[in-house]
């Protein structure tokens, strides 16, 4: 198994909490300032037999604690065969 990592800095305004929506094939671990938030798989036939391990940012959501200020997430990928990739789209604060 092969892995790879992306990081992305987030600047917030104040402490909040926003929603990541995360797609991603095979697996992923989220990390928010260092500290593990989230494992999830998403490969092929794994979900269901008709899964077809498909990137979709509507596939999993995850509900970041941000502080105010710099905060690092970083996502490390796992690819078990056939190709890897993935998607994120952040929310806005929740109210």
């Amino acid at each position: 198994m092969k892995v790879v990592y992306a990081r992305a800095v987030i600047d917030a305004e104040r402490d909040e909490t926003r929603k990541l929506a995360i797609g991603y094939s095979d697996d992923v671990s989220v990390f928010l300032n260092g500290r593990i938030l989230w494992r999830g798989r998403s490969a092929q036939n794994f979900r269901d037999p008709a899964f077809l391990g498909i990137v979709d940012a509507e596939n999993d959501a995850v509900w970041l604690p941000l502080k105010k200020g710099r905060n690092e997430l970083v996502l490390a990928l796992s690819e078990l065969g056939g190709g890897w990739g993935f998607v994120c789209r952040l929310g806005d604060a929740v109210p």
